[in-house]
């Protein structure tokens, strides 16, 4: 090999590695952004999907009052809230893949101290309720429906029901806030695409599937108390225009509820 033709195959060798270094780079950058993209924005969004309207017979936000528990904000579910064809806000049907899900719900300060869990289906042949104890302070529980009670059939509708028990002995004092839930298949496609916990909230958020997402989100934020900015993505995705749940927004979480804990 030649002088000449020796240094124009270096050359052409040194442009061939570059390239390759140079698409490698931009490959592994646009992953980068991509995983980063969630955290520098500091949002998740929902989104709902087609038949998540108002479902008939829906409860409006806050459910009941009683003297038992007078405080703002009162017992709210946490489900997006739309408008009916009244222009009254109720509550949205929300989604879920999971078999035993989390609910979660917006518990005012109360001198009652027990409250009852209800989850059926439309034509009741699955009912699941569990009185529970309240926590001692305001804030945002969390219930887990029982791994080892029966598990939620894909494509079924169930209604869920938190009551808050002021008199033991007159059930008729309670004040209760219901919602709607259908269980669906998940989206597996998009979820291999997610690595983290904050990622998956985003995929569930953009496929409209609100249990999922505000779980997700719900745990990541419990493991890391202290980030801020997770306390503004969980902020802002509560207060969004699909959501509107800004009255519970800035609410904090707190350690509630065990379902499958029996009360004496």
């Amino acid at each position: 090999m030649t002088g000449k033709t020796l240094h124009r195959y270096l050359a052409s060798l040194c442009v061939i590695v570059s390239l390759g270094i140079m698409t490698g780079s931009r490959w592994q950058t646009s992953q980068t952004v991509a995983r980063e993209t969630i955290e520098s924005r500091q949002q998740i969004y929902f989104e709902p999907r087609e038949g998540q309207e108002a479902p008939e017979g829906g409860t409006s936000p806050g459910g009941t009052r009683n003297p038992c528990a007078q405080a703002e904000p009162p017992l709210t579910l946490l489900l997006p809230i739309t408008s009916d064809r009244d222009g009254i806000a109720v509550y949205r049907k929300g989604l879920t893949t999971d078999s035993h899900p989390t609910f979660f719900v917006y518990i005012p300060e109360t001198s009652a101290r027990t409250a009852e869990f209800t989850l059926r289906n439309e034509d009741q042949s699955y009912t699941y309720n569990q009185i529970f104890t309240l926590p001692e302070r305001s804030g945002i529980a969390r219930l887990k429906l029982p791994k080892d009670k029966p598990s939620l059939e894909v494509n079924e509708n169930y209604l869920w029901q938190v009551a808050i028990i002021c008199n033991p002995d007159d059930r008729g004092d309670d004040i209760f806030a219901q919602g709607r839930l259908r269980r669906i298949e998940a989206p597996l496609q998009l979820l291999a695409q997610a690595t983290t916990t904050l990622e998956r909230a985003a995929v569930y958020g953009k496929a409209g599937i609100w249990h999922d997402t505000v779980t997700s989100l719900a745990k990541e934020w419990r493991s890391q108390p202290e980030n801020s900015k997770l306390a503004t993505i969980w902020q802002q995705l509560l207060a969004s225009e699909s959501v509107n749940l800004d009255v519970v927004a800035e609410q904090r979480l707190v350690e509630c509820c065990t379902l499958d804990r029996k009360i004496k």
